[in-house]
């Protein structure tokens, strides 16, 4: 073979490597890009996901409150003696949790603020429901034994009382703003994205049920 024929055949070699070192380089490449827009994708879809939760768990803990005032608490609103009027009231609250820790990519939004929001709606909530619990173990201590009264019982049932009528009106307001901004951050922010909102009709009247909108 003569020195022109290798020269020939070792550049035909060398440009045939090249292309399937190419090849393999761009399919790669490809790959990546793909499993990247994969994994951003997802995370978008779990982004959305856990905000329609949110609102579903806030949906939730609205309706339990409105229960409450429908069933008791609005009947001695303005009752001076509310404090010892107002019966033990029924608790079973079912609300599902608030992932917090789900919810951190808030912080990147434009209002950053909202989940400082959410945190504290969820304590109230359980502030209150632990209001009425704790309010509940002194009135029945109270009935069962009245021989044997609290000396601060109206002081303290007082203070319960009151707090949990302010816990009632602060978390009613407090979600129906909370639920319409997450819903135009999954609006605004994803791409058809889709959430839950409080009916106006029923918002009027305390907000009773949340449904699905476009």
């Amino acid at each position: 073979m003569s020195n022109e024929e290798i020269t020939v055949s070792f550049f035909t070699f060398t440009l045939e490597s090249l292309k399937i070192i190419a090849g393999a380089f761009v399919g790669a490449t490809a790959a990546f890009a793909f499993e990247r827009r994969k994994k951003k994708d997802d995370e978008v879809e779990r982004q959305k996901n856990v905000i329609v939760e949110t609102q579903f768990a806030l949906a939730s803990r609205i309706n339990f409150v409105t229960g409450v005032n429908k069933g008791s608490l609005n009947e001695h609103k303005d009752n001076p003696l509310r404090w010892i009027k107002l019966l033990p009231l029924e608790i079973h609250p079912v609300v599902p949790k608030i992932k917090i820790d789900e919810l951190v990519f808030i912080l990147f939004s434009k209002d950053a603020n909202l989940l400082s929001e959410i945190n504290l709606i969820d304590e109230a909530f359980d502030s209150f429901v632990g209001a009425m619990k704790r309010r509940n173990e002194l009135h029945l201590d109270f009935q069962n034994h009245p021989e044997k009264p609290n000396p601060n019982f109206e002081e303290i049932m007082t203070a319960l009382t009151d707090g949990i009528y302010k816990y009632s009106e602060d978390l009613e307001s407090s979600i129906e703003k909370t639920m319409s901004l997450l819903l135009d951050l999954i609006k605004t922010g994803y791409k058809n994205g889709k959430g839950l909102s409080l009916d106006p009709v029923e918002a009027s009247h305390s907000k009773d049920k949340a449904k699905d909108t476009n």
